[in-house]
């Protein structure tokens, strides 16, 4: 299996590799007593590396966008690539409610189709700027994360009274998981 998917150990091989003879020459050949445990790692990692990871402004217009920053150009970057075929897209659903759609499925680097599978993700602010920095007085919102389905991500965005917050022109950091 390659990401977006989980893996095990099995995924690079049979299990627990086992030399078939000795090692020849150690400093430039790699035995299964050190290939082991990187196949052991590299599995182990898969199933709580990020899947995805983008940034956003806060929007009252129906659609939000990916935006991007002099250090990161495109805004968003996945498993899968940040091309715009496969980026995320974000809707403003309501006020201070967004929603991330992922694409179903995506192709790997060697030529495999997997399919998305959403578990959680995590939302913060990055940065308060635009028309209403002052009214916010520099005070983060309250924000919590949903999963509707293994593609979809609602976020829910409040301000320090209580109510739905679009938090125009501030800028968002998604990890999804």
């Amino acid at each position: 299996m390659t990401l977006p998917k989980s893996s095990s150990i099995n995924a690079y091989g049979s299990g627990v590799l086992v030399d078939a003879v000795p090692l020849v020459d150690p400093t430039s050949e790699l035995g299964a007593a050190a290939l082991n445990p990187l196949r052991n790692d590299v599995a182990a990692m898969t199933a709580t590396v990020p899947r995805c990871i983008l940034q956003f402004t806060g929007t009252s217009s129906p659609t939000a966008s990916i935006f991007s920053s002099a250090t990161w150009t495109a805004g968003n970057d996945s498993n899968w690539g940040n091309a715009f075929a496969v980026q995320p897209v974000i809707y403003r659903v309501s006020t201070g409610q967004y929603m991330i759609k992922l694409p179903s499925t995506v192709s790997d680097q060697i030529g495999g189709t997997n399919l998305v599978s959403v578990r959680m993700a995590s939302c913060q602010m990055i940065s308060i700027t635009g028309p209403n920095t002052n009214a916010y007085n520099l005070v983060a919102p309250f924000i919590s994360t949903n999963t509707s389905d293994s593609v979809t991500v609602y976020i829910s965005v409040w301000n320090r009274n209580g109510d739905y917050d679009d938090y125009v022109g501030a800028k968002f950091g998604v990890v999804i998981y």
